[in-house]
C-alpha cells in the first residue's frame, strides 16, 4: 500500500501531539525516521515516474537488472528473491515479463534440477547502463543543494544507521 507524503505528515503531527512530552533524543529519533521515510517516498515517486516515462521500465525491473549486474550477470531465482527481499512468486512475475521482453533469459541449473538460473541479456545490459546513467544524473539533481563533503557525510551516517539497524533485535 502506497502512503502519500501528506498522510505521513499528518501521522507524524498526530503522534507528536498525542503523546506526553519525552526526552529530546526520543523526539529526534522519531523525527529522523519520519524524515527518512518522507525522502524515500518522494525520491521513489519521482524515480518511478522517470523510469516509466523515459525508459518504459518499472522500479522492480530496474532493481532486478541492478541485482543481476552486481552479481556478474546471473543469479538463481532463489538468490535473486533473497537479494530483492521479496517472495519468489513476486520475482517469477517480474522475470516472466522481462523474459518476454528479452531482458533476461532462464536456463536450468547445471547441478541442481530444482533451480533456475536467470541471466541478463545484452538488451538487458544496455537498458541497465542507460537507466543507471540517467539515475546518476537524477541523483545529482536531487542532491544539488548538498556539497560533496555533505554527501560523503550522508553516506557515512546512513551506513552507521544501517549497521545499527542490522544489529537491532
Amino acid at each position: 500500500m502506497m502512503t502519500d507524503v501528506s498522510t505521513i505528515k499528518r501521522t507524524r503531527r498526530k503522534l507528536e501531539t498525542s503523546r506526553p512530552p519525552r526526552q529530546a533524543a526520543d523526539r529526534n529519533e522519531l523525527r529522523a525516521w519520519f524524515r527518512l521515510l518522507l525522502i524515500h517516498k518522494a525520491l521513489s515517486k519521482k524515480i518511478s515516474t522517470r523510469f516509466r516515462t523515459q525508459f518504459d521500465i518499472s522500479t522492480a525491473r530496474f532493481d532486478t537488472l541492478a541485482q543481476l549486474h552486481a552479481a556478474g550477470g546471473e543469479l538463481t531465482m532463489g538468490e535473486l528473491s533473497a537479494q530483492l527481499m521479496v517472495t519468489s512468486g513476486n520475482v517469477t512475475g517480474v522475470i516472466d515479463g522481462m523474459a518476454a521482453d528479452k531482458l533476461v533469459e532462464r536456463r536450468p541449473h547445471e547441478t541442481d534440477r530444482r533451480s533456475i538460473i536467470i541471466s541478463v541479456t545484452p538488451e538487458g545490459r544496455n537498458l541497465f547502463a542507460k537507466v543507471r546513467s540517467a539515475m546518476s544524473k537524477w541523483m545529482g539533481e536531487a542532491m544539488a543543494d548538498m556539497t560533496d563533503p555533505e554527501i560523503e557525510q550522508l553516506i557515512k551516517l546512513s551506513g552507521k544507521l544501517k549497521h545499527s539497524v542490522d544489529r537491532w533485535d
